[in-house]
């Protein structure tokens, strides 16, 4: 299985080697399709503008006046980097000229606004609202989910990551059908996207099959689905191994900290003859050093744990990708070029899919403004 790993960890880094050229045409291509919808590929939006006296220009919107300042929100959108806000006082003396915007386009990125301030809880929310129906088959559970005329889930990923997932392969078909409207008019069977949450069961499932493709994900047209295999479960259970014995440390610590407290009190009974300085320096030495030590045991602790997390994080965002990357394969297939009818060129497909790959969603709104400069 070892041999296998590595050849899967050799395709993985294999799919990502890219050439830059082909990411540069692709933008072109995709210019006059993104200028329909602000916020796609990361072009202005229509904001108002502050001009300051001393030559800067703030770009976001007017949350609130007053007769000697303005609140202002003022939005940066960094060309493939994550959008991010400053809130700022502006005095009414530092202001030379304001841009305004109309009320349609106010109200719009006020919506945005507000969509990317409340971010974690609506996020909150469509993920509680994904609607996961379990089915156990071959002695493991499934979570299936299915998205209108998009595509049918189908994983063994824990429930919360299944979740998470379902509302980001949602999210990427709406951008796709936002930046590539669809054509055709009956397409085929519904896509099926299947997702492995161990890599193991990925790869025996894939040698149960005949396929000798070691891909971590890849589309099949003939049979209409994407297959991806991850190792979030099994990060899962390792995260939740470290945390049972952290606990049992924590417990042994409360432990340790009664009986370092008999030993105090037993150096305390010992030191009884000694000068009282002598005696607070020694007792302070020891209270000094068992505080440091469980100081250092609790930091330990966060550190593992929350390199554990970023492992796990790491782990998703992988499979994001790679999900964003074959999704756009089969969104091509299924309901804008068919191969039946239309030849369409390798490098078309594929560079459009690793330019998605690494599109972010921001506001509900697909931003494909940087592609990756190794590619």
């Amino acid at each position: 299985m070892g041999t296998t790993n590595q050849h899967l960890a050799k395709n993985m880094l294999a799919g990502r080697l890219r050439i830059a050229a082909a990411s540069s045409i692709l933008v072109c291509f995709l210019q006059p399709v993104m200028a329909q919808d602000p916020g796609i590929g990361g072009e202005v939006w229509e904001m108002e503008r502050l001009h300051l006296a001393e030559g800067r220009i703030l770009a976001g919107l007017i949350e609130t006046e007053q007769d000697a300042s303005i609140q202002f929100i003022e939005v940066h959108r960094p060309a493939g980097k994550p959008m991010f806000l400053i809130m700022r006082t502006v005095d009414r003396d530092r202001i030379q000229a304001i841009d305004r915007v109309g009320r349609a386009a106010r109200r719009q990125l006020q919506e945005r606004i507000h969509a990317y301030r409340n971010r974690a809880r609506i996020k909150a929310r469509r993920e509680e609202a994904v609607d996961l129906h379990p089915v156990e088959e071959e002695g493991q559970i499934w979570q299936v989910y299915r998205n209108g005329p998009w595509f049918q889930l189908r994983t063994t990923l824990a429930e919360p990551v299944a979740r998470r997932i379902a509302v980001r392969l949602d999210q990427v078909f709406q951008a796709y059908q936002q930046v590539l409207p669809s054509r055709l008019n009956d397409p085929p069977d519904q896509l099926s996207i299947v997702i492995y949450g161990n890599r193991d069961s990925y790869i025996t499932s894939l040698r149960r099959q005949g396929i000798t493709i070691l891909n971590p994900a890849f589309f099949e047209p003939s049979e209409n689905r994407v297959l991806a295999g991850c190792a979030v479960n099994e990060i899962l259970n390792e995260i939740q191994a470290t945390r049972e014995a952290h606990l049992k440390i924590e417990e042994q610590m409360i432990q340790w900290q009664k009986e370092c407290q008999d030993v105090l009190n037993q150096h305390e009974r010992s030191l009884r003859n000694a000068p009282k300085t002598e005696r607070e320096r020694i007792l302070k030495a020891l209270r000094d050093r068992w505080a440091q030590e469980k100081k250092e045991t609790k930091q330990k602790i966060k550190e593992i744990e929350n390199r554990n997390d970023k492992l796990l994080e790491d782990e998703i965002h992988d499979l994001v990708r790679l999900l964003f990357h074959e999704s756009l394969h089969a969104y091509l297939e299924n309901f804008v070029f068919n191969r039946d009818q239309y030849d369409v060129p390798g490098w078309l497909n594929e560079g459009l899919a690793q330019i998605f790959e690494d599109a972010r969603i921001e506001a509900d709104l697909l931003r494909i403004d940087a592609p990756d400069p190794i590619r």
